[in-house]
């Protein structure tokens, strides 16, 4: 077994896409990175997305000949958020976005746009448009993983053998029994990965294939801090590994935790995170931000726009009602649903 010991310049918690990518970014740069994991398998929550990405005014779109500004994009994403928006951060992203995008695809990840998907409120909202920024990785074989392929957790109630447009234009998971069967047959002997899987799977194959270490069952206990700065991690089997350049947290977010879900979003049920427990260093654990969702008192009324969900522990596991106000645009989503009801719309 490999030991996590050593010196890096950049030590990596999490293996989901922010994981991976940040250290195929630190790679790239001409650091020397390591990935740690504290599962057995590789992924994180990602897996189970659906991997799309929203990047206006990207090069695929340019080279498809589908017209964008990023005026055109600010207009729309301020219009998404709903006047709680950090300008800095926003710029940051709409002038970035199709630089980091590009930037993954020349370090050997490929993607495609995605038909079918528009913006919400297309049509509504200004700057919004029908195609061109909804992107996914190609399919991926996970025998391109060599040993690897085992490695990565898989997802089984998302058909990732197809990608997003192809299932939009199939129909969707409802109409899967009229779906190409000898395509899938033959996708699914090849282990073809698509969507979140996909995603993961292309950036472990770049990051092996550069030779950057990512180790799993790598369970952290606590940062080591000296001076107020990272200076590395101290693992739960008690070794220490040092980070000459800092320490990037990839662990998600407070999902997986079932405390901190109860705490910040007020509510008396919530499914289990798709991730792991959440441990010491994992979730959002700083101090909520000023409109952040878990700044809000459990009695404190929604402003307008909001979807409220209403539930509680019923001998179904679900007995309330779901209240959208008459506003059409919703600002923050009702995803907290009842165990019952998750698990059948999972089916």
């Amino acid at each position: 077994m490999i030991s996590a010991s050593g010196s890096y310049d950049v030590v990596i918690l999490g293996s989901g896409i922010a994981g991976l990518a940040a250290a195929m970014a630190a790679d790239a740069l001409g650091l020397e990175p390591v990935v740690l994991e504290k599962a057995g398998t590789l992924g994180g929550g990602t897996v189970h997305s659906y991997g799309l990405i929203w990047v206006g005014q990207n090069h695929l779109a340019e080279a498809a000949g589908h017209r964008d500004t990023g005026d055109e994009v600010l207009a729309y994403m301020r219009f998404l958020g709903g006047g709680n928006i950090d300008e800095g951060r926003l710029s940051a992203f709409v002038d970035r976005s199709p630089e980091a995008l590009k930037f993954f695809e020349n370090c050997g990840v490929r993607f495609r746009l995605v038909g079918g998907v528009t913006d919400h409120y297309y049509d509504e909202a200004p700057g919004s448009h029908a195609v061109g920024r909804c992107v996914e990785a190609e399919l991926i074989s996970g025998f391109d993983l060599g040993a690897w392929r085992d490695r990565v957790s898989v997802p089984h109630d998302v058909p990732c053998f197809v990608t997003a447009e192809e299932q939009i234009a199939w129909g969707g998971v409802n109409s899967a029994s009229r779906w190409d069967a000898g395509l899938v047959r033959e996708r699914k002997q090849r282990d073809m990965r698509g969507k979140g899987l996909g995603l993961i799977c292309h950036f472990l194959k770049a990051l092996l294939d550069r030779g950057v270490p990512v180790l799993t069952n790598r369970g952290v206990a606590n940062l080591a801090v000296e001076n107020g700065r990272a200076i590395g991690v101290v693992m739960n089997s008690g070794e220490f590994v040092a980070a000459r350049k800092g320490v990037v947290l990839a662990t998600g977010g407070y999902g997986a935790n079932r405390q901190m879900s109860r705490d910040f979003e007020q509510l008396p049920l919530r499914p289990r995170g798709v991730g792991l427990d959440a441990g010491i260093l994992d979730g959002r654990r700083n101090r909520p931000r000023r409109g952040d969702r878990r700044d809000r008192a459990p009695d404190r009324e929604q402003p307008a726009g909001d979807a409220v969900l209403h539930h509680s522990a019923g001998a179904a596991g679900w007995d309330g009602d779901l209240r959208l106000c008459r506003h059409r645009r919703i600002v923050q989503p009702a995803y907290a649903l009842g165990e019952q009801v998750w698990k059948a719309l999972c089916r």
